[in-house]
């Protein structure tokens, strides 16, 4: 859990900075729009990718980690590169606003890969790792440790880092914010090598190590049969989520400079002045990250108090006394036994608790709200925020009209990064194993230090089923996808409308 407050310190450099840099160091806005769309593509590319080959992994440190551990090399060198690039922009030699021009770039794209790699590797290991009961506490600790990182990320580009660290002497506040980025980093992953310990996929007799072109063709086709056999109702959370993300993807990346400009607009300057370099485009852009921290502070407080108030089912006597254990630690085939719509108990489920529907029935306010509920009212609140955003009284020239705008958005924020993935986790557990289309044997689970898993039951006519744990990175690999293709879409239209101003 304690990586995901990494990582969101590093998004949340990414959200308040990134822009307004790009175009500090000689970017037209277009361009930005289109390296911004980076992030969201990678997306698209790198989590899917990650998943079926952390799947498929066999590497002794487990499954997970060893994509972990290359995404936090990748991004402290990412971190590197806008070091350099933030200390090269001021030059005025051609040769060297060039090098900081690729450097910055590098960065800011490095970034996205490597973190959207770290990511897919931190929701699949908490879905390996934990039971259906925990999904939704478990998911509830990431958002809190990564509104905790958001916190400590924005409050650091709210200060005047070059003041408070003066023995920098060369360094700017970008400089010295991507070194703290970097220690937060090495302290929040470090400690997973000694904390966590993954189970070993063991390797059937006849495995062989594929090239790139049939290991390709192997993830397409896992990507394709996966997203072919997946239950409806993940469908829909996967649907909910695509429109969802049409509206976050402008307020994430575009937040910081919307506050800067009205920041600018209040002192009589154009919006342009808030990616100047000058003292008020400082101002501006420390502007945009203040509001940035006041959303996170929101989203950490709402983190903390929102799971303690929802209604959980998953936690009545029943079901809370019976004993899960981790997907990994098990043969994930399972036979497929007639028409029976319950996980099988040789796969660590138990049968499912009758539902209580009268008190299912209950309205909210008596029985307190269900993570669907809590979602549905999260996206009501974005609404209304952003019907306001259009309000010209806030949006010329009030600067605490701004702030106040985006410090509520923090809620509906901490929510969606908890409640889709705590729902995806429990949906894993209760919907039914998958048939299996693959034409090698299943691998099966090999707990590190225990003797090797029983070979993969089979039933009477042949046929073998997955469990959906043993597939959580794919799975979260789709699931990205119902994030970035709504991101890439809006990143789209932004470069268009840039580029018609422009002409």
């Amino acid at each position: 859990m304690m990586g995901h407050l990494g990582t969101h310190v590093v998004w949340s450099l990414l959200n308040a900075r990134a822009t307004l840099f790009l175009q500090r160091i000689g970017i037209y806005k277009s361009l930005v729009a289109v390296i911004v769309s980076a992030g969201p593509l990678s997306g698209l590319i790198v989590q899917p990718v990650v998943g079926v080959m952390s799947d498929r992994s066999t590497h002794a440190w487990g499954r997970r980690r060893p994509f972990l551990f290359a995404g936090l090399g990748g991004c402290i060198t990412s971190l590197v590169f806008l070091i350099c690039s933030s200390s090269l922009s001021g030059k005025e030699q051609k040769l060297l606003s060039a090098l900081a021009i690729v450097l910055g770039v590098l960065g800011i794209m490095g970034i996205d890969v490597s973190v959207n790699t770290m990511s897919a590797a931190h929701r699949a290991m908490t879905m390996d790792i934990m039971g259906p009961e925990e999904q939704d506490m478990a998911n509830a600790w990431a958002t809190r440790y990564g509104s905790l990182g958001s916190v400590l990320g924005y409050m650091l580009g709210e200060m005047d880092l070059p003041r408070v660290f003066a023995f920098l002497h060369t360094w700017d506040q970008l400089g010295i914010l991507s070194l703290c980025a970097i220690t937060l980093l090495l302290c929040t992953h470090l400690p997973l090598l000694f904390l966590v310990r993954e189970s070993v996929l063991r390797e059937s007799s006849h495995h062989s190590r594929l090239g790139v072109f049939a290991a390709l063709r192997v993830i397409v086709s896992d990507l394709v049969r996966c997203g072919a056999t997946l239950p409806a109702p993940i469908w829909d959370l996967f649907t909910i989520q695509f429109f969802s993300w049409l509206s976050w993807f402008p307020v994430l990346y575009y937040c910081t400079s919307w506050v800067a400009e009205i920041y600018s607009r209040a002192h009589d300057r154009l919006p342009q002045a808030a990616s100047g370099t000058d003292a008020m485009g400082e101002s501006a852009r420390r502007v945009g990250s203040q509001a940035m921290f006041y959303y996170a502070l929101a989203g950490l407080a709402s983190s903390i108090v929102l799971p303690w108030l929802i209604h959980d089912p998953l936690r009545s006597p029943r079901i809370s006394r019976a004993q899960y254990e981790p997907a990994s630690q098990h043969n994930t085939d399972t036979p497929l036994e007639g028409t029976t719509g319950s996980l099988p108990h040789e796969a660590g489920a138990p049968a499912p608790a009758p539902s209580n529907t009268r008190v299912s029935r209950r309205p909210w306010w008596f029985r307190g709200p269900t993570l669907a509920e809590v979602w549905f009212l999260s996206q009501v609140l974005f609404v209304v925020v952003m019907l306001f955003f259009t309000c010209p009284v806030v949006s010329y020239k009030s600067v605490p009209g701004a702030i106040a705008l985006v410090s509520v958005l923090g809620v509906s924020w901490s929510i969606t990064l908890w409640v889709p993935y705590a729902l995806l986790g429990i949906l894993l557990y209760s919907s039914e194993p998958l048939p299996a289309a693959r034409s090698s044997e299943a691998v099966a689970m090999q707990p590190m230090g225990q003797a090797p898993a029983v070979p993969p039951t089979q039933a009477e006519d042949g046929v073998k089923t997955t469990d959906l744990r043993a597939e959580a990175g794919t799975i979260m690999g789709l699931h990205n996808w119902s994030i970035v293709l709504p991101q890439l879409a809006v990143s789209l239209i932004s470069a268009l409308g840039a580029y018609d101003r422009l002409t």
